[in-house]
Formats: structure tokens, C-alpha cells, sequence
């Protein structure tokens, strides 16, 4: 955003503003030459724009705090000392290119993480399904669809619905065909735990998975724990929520109680 707006001042009358993303390997040679940065896969985000340029004067101070070519009060920021510091806390640098009247472009380098790769490396058996069937309940679409994509890459039948009471609908005429449930605590109308109740009245055996972004001594999810539920914390990785998912699978066949909240996880998150 910071990229954006600083784009959107230097450009004068009509101009253009394209954001681009694509990936790049530092080698050692270049390292320490051309970029002061470890050497690997990064990931590229490009921000440039057809302003007036920056000089190279300027360039050398753009990223140091409280610095500004702007000459009003209202418009001084921290802009691209935030940049630079968010970027470099991530592990990642921040490269820029300009000349005068001819444009600048800002490239954002961050660490290439492979989640593909880190799944290739687990087994099979610890995260892979065997065609169950998952019942999940998520209102927000976005991440309704990314978990329904995730498991079902991992081998799962997945029946998605958007709501606590369109789940506990769907549940009553489908429950002999499900294996276990995922359901997001904070829905509309109906939330998960309700949602849930209704089900154990149809089917008291029903495993279950709640979803949930809040924290766990918070008096939204605060029952999870007290009534000993299995849980999987949002933001959470393909990886994090197989395995979750082949737990709670593995302990309701051997008639076990519910596993262990799982510790954070790096990688691809929803």
C-alpha cells in the first residue's frame, strides 16, 4: 500500500501503475555484489510506476526514517522506512530503480517457501486421506473454498455448506455418509458449537474439528478446551490441517479422546 501510494504522488496527470509478482534465484555471485542478501528462491513483488523518476541522490536516503521529498505536512510518513523494516523482519531486501522522467520501480524480494515440497516430504499415511467424506461449515467463502480445495488435494471427499443452520440441515439427511465434521466457531445465525449440539442429537458420535481464529481463553472459543473438543487455529497451512485432520481421523477409530491443540506452523496460509 505504502508502494501504491507513493507511486500515485509522483506521478503527475495521467500515468500508469503495475504491480507484478513472479520469482528469482540470487546466486552467490551476485550476492554481495548486486544485492547485500543471502542467496536462494525468493519471491518478487514489483511495483512500478511512469512518474517523474527519482534522482540518485535521493535514492540513497529513500529508505531512511522520517526522510520525504514531500513538502507539505500532511503528506510526511514513515512510507519506506516501514517497507524496508517490514520487508527485512521477513527476512527478505528491497531493491529500487529510477532515472529522472523515466519512471521508478520498487522490487519487494521475499523468501521462496515450497509447501509441495514440505508435503513430498511427510509420508503419505501421516497427511493423505482415503476418499472420507468432511463435512465443513465456514461462512466465509474465501476460506470455505480454500480448505474444500486443500482437502480435497489431499484426498478427502469434501461437502462444503456457508452456516451453522445449513449444516446442521445438510447433516440430518447426509450424516450416515460423513466421517468426521470441521465446523468455523464464530458463524452467523448458528455458530459452531450450536451447529454441533444439533448434530450429536442425529448422530452422537460424530467426530468433530472446530476452526477457529480467536484465542482459546477467549470467551468465544474458551469451551473448546473446557469440553475437551479438537481444534485447528487459523491462519493455518495444507500441511497443519491434513495432519489435524488425520488425527482426530486416527483417535475416534481407536475410541481415543481428542489430540492435542498442534503448535504454530510456517508455510502456505488460509
Amino acid at each position: 500500500m505504502n508502494l501504491a501510494l507513493n507511486a500515485r504522488d509522483a506521478i503527475s496527470g495521467k500515468g500508469t501503475l503495475t504491480i507484478e509478482v513472479n520469482s528469482d534465484e540470487i546466486t552467490e555471485v551476485q550476492n554481495g555484489v548486486i544485492f547485500d542478501t543471502k542467496p536462494g528462491k525468493y519471491v518478487v513483488l514489483s511495483v512500478s510506476d511512469t512518474s517523474i523518476g527519482i534522482d540518485e541522490e535521493t535514492i540513497k536516503k529513500i529508505f531512511e526514517p522520517f526522510f520525504t521529498t514531500h513538502l507539505s505536512v500532511e503528506r510526511k510518513s514513515l512510507g519506506l522506512s516501514v517497507v524496508y523494516g517490514i520487508v527485512k523482519q521477513h527476512g527478505g531486501f528491497t531493491d529500487v530503480s529510477s532515472k529522472p522522467h523515466q519512471g521508478t520501480r520498487f522490487k519487494v524480494y521475499l523468501p521462496a517457501v515450497s509447501e509441495w515440497k514440505k508435503l513430498e516430504k511427510l509420508s503419505e499415511k501421516e497427511i493423505k486421506g482415503s476418499n472420507e467424506a468432511i463435512f465443513i461449515a465456514e461462512d466465509e467463502i474465501a476460506h470455505r473454498d480454500n480448505a474444500t480445495m486443500m482437502l480435497g488435494t489431499l484426498g478427502y471427499k469434501v461437502l462444503p455448506v456457508a452456516d451453522g443452520l445449513e449444516a446442521v440441515e445438510v447433516f440430518r439427511e447426509e450424516s450416515d455418509e460423513i466421517d468426521i465434521v470441521v465446523l468455523y466457531v464464530s458463524m452467523p445465525g448458528m455458530n459452531g458449537r450450536e451447529a454441533y449440539r444439533e448434530m450429536q442429537k442425529i448422530k452422537a458420535a460424530t467426530p468433530v474439528l472446530f476452526m477457529t481464529g480467536h484465542s482459546l481463553d477467549g470467551i468465544q472459543a474458551s469451551f473448546i478446551l473446557e469440553e475437551g473438543f479438537d481444534v485447528i487455529q487459523k491462519p493455518f497451512t495444507l500441511v497443519s490441517l491434513g495432519r489435524r485432520i488425520g488425527e482426530v481421523l486416527h483417535h475416534n477409530r481407536k475410541g481415543q479422546g481428542p489430540t492435542a491443540p498442534p503448535a504454530g506452523e510456517s508455510g502456505t496460509l488460509i
